[in-house]
């Protein structure tokens, strides 16, 4: 029986992740089924009995929320019988008795919200902070009950609600190294999704502390929770220079252990037999339990690093943040359905800005108008449609200064353009969530006096968190500044396999002539089809790409990009061997390039994150990648770009890294990359007073990332 009841088990997880994955409502009810044969099958009072009763409230629940769903009261008020007295039941079991702790809880709260009993409230709360204070239970199941708990005290007590809030996100971090597949590490932090901007909403909610203390709390929330895969990644990274001097052998152990955890089991494509299912839930669950070991040994592998290196890897503590903040601010933006807010990281303090015209809904309905309309100009050859989307555009940018620029720039006492002289401020983006899909560094008024634009003043970078920050201004400072003698890789696709008629960029080869005249020492990659002038020193493919990397101080790539819409680890640059061996975010990730200085991906979206899902805070895309495995300074754009602009534009950008004759400074790729922009938009290349100021698509979708 205990064979049959794992098999059943086993079948019906598997099927309920595929659920997860593709949505397929027969795939959940055959999940159900399946974990109802497990519990019949399962002894009495065992620990079997438990896991299977946990299975099957978890599938009935995710079917009462299904859109459409007939049979929700019914489900829940099945998956509420199943669980109600098992905890209880079983008081040894104590991380399988979370599980199912957690799982009530939320079955109760939902039930409650349909119109249940007021008793469903209180048991909800009573079974969540249950769960909550097994501290034997995965971080996983004591983060969603601590978060559903919170929600559910956030207007009788706010206090608590913080609290509780606050210590479910600080154990977000542990999820990045709990699981030993790519896609259920995603998974699971999308299931999360939004829970840190919630988080941070009920501790500036608080009652307790003063607006001070609150914003630091709210600060510490944030940086704890967005890119957390990111986190874990920046927390084993760092200089080992002078360690590997006097104990090459631990840094030769701690790297293995760390490729061995950072590089996660892909998935796969999903078992389609049952008895294909049964067997992929067994590989998983021996994997898993691997992965586990794996991740013990890296933490404590880190914990002798950093003994003898202090500080290695480890977040900013707040006094390191303000430190941080002396060369410009650092706005981290809040987006939540209690309250939105800006927090505002200055060398003297942290502070924050409630932001009331920022709600979520108008949030997603300007990303929506502002995405579509940047679709429309990239197809339409109407120039009717093409005017309105423009327009489109230009709106969703004034909307954007009225409701968080203007408002942020105020605080900050940026209050107008620098004068003759003066020298230009700077400014870190931290958008977080949907507004990082945005462009808040081309925020302004189209018609409105000088200076009521981003542009107008400040220089804007963008960082998905304070310590990646840090992380990419550590690497500049171990390369040294001033200007150096570069070797350049430039990459071009002027025709890309598989595309429409190629996808044909007809200037990425100019691009990459203009951009050649600033530097000595070239590597060209290009589509090996296309005949070039000079030519080209290996074929614009994978393996060469990422042999080449190793050696250059600045990348620069001429191709498309695609965002992938369910999993941004597989957003890609469109090489010429892309069909059968792309080059995805996941492949760069276990480069390390000592020499890297910029990165600039002329490509579209190489720096937007995925639209959908509930993966928007871990900010992974092309640009994120190719600062962690190295590159302090990357140019990325949030959309389409176009192709002619683009020549223009990166020409510009280059010769202002430049005074006279010395080489290209790349620390000086911010102002540069704000220099040529505003170049574009003010027409500086056109003939008399035109501009490009009602036409954002041309410029308003570069940005830079880092340091």
């Amino acid at each position: 029986m205990r064979r049959q009841r794992d098999a059943f088990e086993h079948l019906g997880a598997a099927l309920h992740r595929r659920y997860d994955a593709q949505g397929t409502p027969a795939d959940l009810d055959r999940a159900i089924a399946a974990l109802t044969a497990a519990v019949q099958a399962a002894d009495p009072g065992s620990m079997s009995l438990l896991a299977s009763l946990s299975g099957l409230a978890n599938a009935l629940h995710a079917r009462a929320l299904r859109p459409g769903a007939v049979s929700a009261a019914v489900d829940l008020d099945r998956a509420a019988a199943h669980l109600e007295a098992v905890p209880d039941a079983l008081p040894a079991a104590r991380p399988g008795a979370a599980v199912s702790a957690s799982i009530l809880a939320g079955v109760l709260s939902d039930r409650h919200d349909r119109g249940g009993a007021e008793d469903d409230r209180a048991e909800a709360i009573r079974w969540g902070v249950r769960a909550w204070e097994e501290q034997e239970a995965d971080a996983d199941i004591r983060i969603t009950a601590a978060l559903s708990v919170a929600r559910m005290l956030a207007a009788e007590d706010p206090d608590r609600a913080a609290d509780l809030a606050e210590a479910a996100i600080g154990l977000l971090p542990q999820l990045a190294s709990l699981y030993a597949f790519r896609a259920d590490r995603q998974a699971m932090l999308s299931r999360l999704g939004g829970s840190t901007g919630t988080a941070a909403a009920l501790v500036l909610g608080a009652r307790r502390g003063t607006a001070r203390q609150r914003a630091e709390r709210a600060f510490r929330v944030l940086e704890s929770g967005r890119s957390v895969l990111l986190g874990h990644a920046l927390g084993t990274r760092g200089d080992l220079a002078e360690l590997s001097l006097t104990d090459p052998g631990l840094v030769a152990r701690f790297k293995e252990a760390r490729g061995r955890v950072e590089n996660p089991v892909p998935g796969g494509s999903p078992p389609v037999g049952e008895s294909q299912i049964a067997a992929e839930a067994d590989r998983r669950a021996r994997t898993a339990a691997v992965q586990r070991r794996r991740a013990a040994e890296l933490s404590d592998l880190t914990q002798q690093v950093r003994a003898r290196l202090g500080g290695f890897g480890e977040p900013p503590t707040l006094t390191e943040a303000r430190a941080e903040a002396g060369e410009g601010a650092v706005v981290m933006l809040n987006v939540s359905a209690l309250r939105s807010d800006a927090l505002l990281l200055t060398r003297e303090e942290i502070t924050s800005v409630e932001l009331t015209a920022l709600a979520p809904g108008t949030v997603t309905q300007q990303v929506s108008a502002f995405r579509t309309a940047v679709d429309t100009v990239a197809t339409t050859e109407d120039f009717a449609e093409l005017a309105a989307a423009q327009d489109v555009m230009a709106s969703v940018l004034e909307w954007l200064w009225d409701s968080v620029a203007e408002p942020v720039l105020t605080v900050l006492g940026h209050t107008r353009p620098p004068g003759d002289g003066e020298p230009w401020p700077r400014l870190w983006w931290a958008p977080g969530g949907v507004l990082g899909l945005l462009p808040l560094h081309a925020a302004g008024r189209r018609t409105a006096p000088a200076g009521r634009r981003v542009l107008d003043r400040v220089i804007s970078s963008y960082t998905p968190t304070l310590r990646a920050l840090r992380h990419a201004r550590e690497q500049a400072r171990r390369q040294g500044a001033g200007p150096v003698a570069h070797h350049a890789l430039l990459v071009a696709m002027p025709l890309t396999p598989g595309l429409p008629g190629g996808g044909p960029l007809t200037q990425a080869l100019d691009e990459v002539a203009r951009v050649r005249s600033h530097f000595g020492e070239v590597t060209f990659l290009c589509n090996p089809e296309v005949t070039t002038d000079p030519p080209a020193d290996g074929a614009a493919v994978r393996s060469e790409v990422l042999a080449r990397l190793s050696g250059v101080t600045v990348a620069h790539f001429a191709c498309h990009g695609t965002t992938h819409t369910t999993d941004p680890s597989e957003s890609r640059l469109l090489l010429h061997d892309h069909q059968h061996s792309p080059l995805t975010v996941q492949d760069l990730l276990p480069a390390e390039l000592d020499s890297a200085r910029l990165a600039y991906l002329s490509a579209c979206g190489s720096a937007s994150a995925t639209a959908g899902g509930g993966l928007r805070d871990e900010a992974i895309h092309l640009a994120s990648a190719f600062r962690l495995v190295g590159f302090p300074h990357v140019i990325g754009s949030l959309g389409d770009i176009d192709d002619r602009t683009a020549a223009t534009l990166a020409d510009a950008f280059y010769a202002a890294l430049r005074t006279g004759s010395a080489p290209p400074d790349t620390d000086r790729a911010a102002w540069a990359l704000h220099r040529a922009v505003r170049g574009i938009r003010d027409g500086t290349d056109l003939p008399g007073a035109y501009d490009r100021t009602r036409n954002p698509y041309l410029w308003a979708s570069y940005l830079h990332a880092g340091a």
